[in-house]
């Protein structure tokens, strides 16, 4: 679809292997050495986590729509690559217009958390999600992404904040840190993953209210 590739991989052992989709562009006119020492340079930090042994199946999310991907297959093993390389070549679906994107929310409040579902109509665009106080305006919530979110936790760094800041498709989590027995309300929009500028307006959920906390009732008492 718009921002997922299902990958299934048959093999004829359990020798380790790595399974990892590039963008084509990021690798056109490079040889398969040359792609296995770009693989292995510069996504390192990943590749243990797309190792793989016998038959697999993978679910790979957060891509680009409308965008063409190989998704390459190699043995690898102490780093040294051990089979030929396998490359799949496939292009994810076009999105919509962001402006006709939907979401839909459910919330299930703790005392100073919330779990909750975020479900976008169009799982391809890219969305910052939050949870506000009750009274916030989408003025003010779209103040505190640039101002204080990018401007100030990532010290400006677009690269950084669309990665761990910008979300895509259905997700469920729960959220910390809230106070008891107070209204909050989650707040979406959507935003350009490079330049991280507003698409759309801000989209609020329904206000919901955290419960009180309970107290433990405990007698301490002193019998010497």
């Amino acid at each position: 679809n718009q921002s997922q590739v299902s990958v299934a991989v048959t093999t004829t052992n359990n020798d380790p292997y790595v399974v990892i989709p590039m963008k084509s562009e990021d690798i056109a006119g490079m040889n398969d050495d040359e792609i296995y020492n770009h693989v292995m340079t510069n996504y390192d930090y990943l590749v243990s986590e797309y190792m793989a042994n016998g038959d697999s199946f993978r679910i790979f999310s957060r891509m680009r729509p409308e965008t063409k991907y190989t998704i390459l297959a190699f043995g690898s093993k102490a780093g040294t690559q051990t089979t030929d390389m396998i490359k799949v070549e496939v292009t994810t679906t076009a999105s919509g217009d962001p402006q006709d994107c939907t979401f839909t929310f459910n919330v299930v409040p703790g005392a100073d958390n919330a779990w909750l579902e975020i479900d976008p109509s169009d799982k391809g665009h890219f969305y910052n999600w939050l949870i506000y106080p009750a009274d916030y305006t989408a003025e003010e919530a779209k103040a505190y992404i640039k101002d204080v979110v990018l401007a100030k936790y990532y010290d400006g760094d677009i690269p950084a904040f669309s990665s761990w800041e910008l979300t895509q498709g259905y997700i469920t989590t729960t959220a910390w840190d809230l106070r008891p027995e107070t209204d909050y309300k989650i707040g979406v929009i959507i935003m350009d993953y490079d330049t991280a500028e507003f698409i759309t307006e801000m989209v609020f959920s329904e206000v919901f209210t955290t419960t009180a906390m309970e107290h433990a009732d405990i007698d301490i008492s002193d019998e010497r």
